[in-house]
């Protein structure tokens, strides 16, 4: 029965890497890796924060959250190089969950982005073409 209960939290686990790992592809695979590496964070920041779901994969599919899961588009990433990259950064992201190198960064958009939503919050810095708030 052991084996059973850890088989499916292995399941479990993967099943959220891999929505970690859809996300920092599709936000951030054209940034520098700092700025992949965050996306993963603002990811698991707001896994911690009271205001958004509680599972990787509900805080990447929450409703007006991350465009690329709600633009129609195909979610099956097609850059093979930049794909295995953005695992290799989620696995290291989701297991160093507890350290958070982001400031605690819930919020990023890009810079060249148009949103009133961001002039309420505060900035926290600038990474390739990402802008990070609190």
């Amino acid at each position: 029965m052991k084996w059973l209960l850890l088989l499916l939290c292995s399941l479990a686990n993967a099943s959220e890497i891999d929505c970690l790992a859809k996300n920092i592809y599709y936000e951030s695979r054209g940034e520098p890796e700092v700025g992949q590496f965050l996306v993963g964070f603002v990811t698991i920041n707001r896994l911690k924060s009271k205001k958004f779901p509680n599972t990787i994969c509900k805080v990447v599919k929450q409703r007006h959250q991350f465009s690329w899961y709600w633009d129609g588009k195909s979610d099956r990433p097609y850059n093979r190089e930049a794909w295995t990259k953005s695992k290799e950064i989620a696995q290291i992201v989701y297991n160093s969950r507890e350290l958070d190198v982001s400031q605690y960064g819930l919020y990023f958009k890009a810079v060249y982005a148009k949103s009133t939503f961001f002039n309420k919050l505060k900035k926290l810095y600038n990474i390739g073409k990402h802008e990070f708030y609190e």
